[in-house]
């Protein structure tokens, strides 16, 4: 079924959400857009630019930086002793030198694996960093987004916090996360992740204070990105394919959303020139003005 963006705005009202929607576009203050890079779509680094270098590692956040990402993806997980590092899957079988569950091995075991010789023998002795590493490697340079796989909220709210990294970190979380992770402390900033349109809607009534939703590339519809627009909500969109040059980068299709975040970030970034997705429409300093089409008057 389609609807166009009246026809919902007709059903927000007629189902209460327009009060959601004017607390929205009330509340949104992020810092973290405050200095656009290159006032192009903003791109995030899949897992620290993990086809350059080993993912999740300090060499994978250093190409990022180098190469001027304006985010990296991250992934987080707790030690067996209560330590934050960086690692995707449950276990560090795929990426290191070692066997087993992250969260059954201590700090000092994590540390001691080789995390970069299995990507390529040129990284051998890379190591799996902390996030606090990170975080002090980041500082000033790049922004972090940050995949909440496995830590206590309070963990890694005063990870960030000690390294004065609160305006520099999103985390990407579901939407029962979110609400954990927001009842430690209101500043951090959350992204949450949607399957599609109705989806959204239910979790901006429930909390309107939404900052941003994350939905993968072949779930986005005009209408969708139309009214994460008149919601003042944005949009960031997961690009898990090939190498597939140009072909997902099309104007029509990404106007609007803030980010994309992508297994290719340097390919990415020349498609969207090529484009022409520019600031003039596109990220916080170049959005158009919170709509007030479906605005309670």
């Amino acid at each position: 079924m389609f609807f166009t963006l009246e026809i919902l705005c007709a059903l927000l009202q007629l189902f209460g959400f327009t009060e959601g929607v004017a607390a929205t576009a009330r509340a949104i203050n992020w810092d973290i857009y405050s200095s656009p890079k290159n006032g192009l779509l903003k791109i995030i680094a899949h897992r620290g630019a993990g086809v350059l270098a080993p993912e999740n590692t300090v060499a994978a956040v250093s190409a990022a930086i180098a190469l001027g990402f304006d985010f990296v993806e991250l992934d987080v997980q707790t030690t067996r002793d209560g330590s934050l590092v960086l690692m995707h899957d449950r276990t560090v079988d795929r990426t290191t030198s070692g066997k087993g569950y992250v969260s059954d091995l201590s700090l000092q075991e994590v540390r001691r694996l080789d995390a970069g010789a299995k990507f390529n023998q040129s990284y051998r002795g890379e190591r799996v960093p902390t996030l606090a590493e990170i975080l002090k490697l980041i500082k000033g340079r790049i922004n972090v987004y940050l995949d909440w796989i496995e830590a206590k909220p309070e963990d890694l709210v005063r990870e960030i916090r000690v390294n004065n990294a609160m305006a520099n970190v999103l985390i990407r979380t579901d939407f029962a996360h979110r609400l954990a992770i927001r009842a430690v402390d209101s500043r951090v900033h959350v992204a949450v992740a949607v399957e599609g349109l109705f989806d959204m809607l239910s979790f901006v009534e429930t909390d309107p204070s939404i900052e941003a939703f994350t939905i993968d590339t072949e779930s986005i519809t005009d209408e969708l990105v139309k009214l994460t627009r008149a919601y003042g909500i944005d949009l960031i969109a997961l690009h898990w394919g090939l190498n597939d040059g140009c072909s997902y980068m099309r104007v029509d299709f990404l106007r609007g959303i803030y980010a994309l975040m992508t297994d290719f970030p340097d390919m990415a970034r020349k498609c969207g020139k090529l484009s022409g997705l520019s600031g003039d429409f596109l990220g916080w300093g170049g959005r158009e003005s919170h709509s007030t089409k479906c605005m309670v008057k």
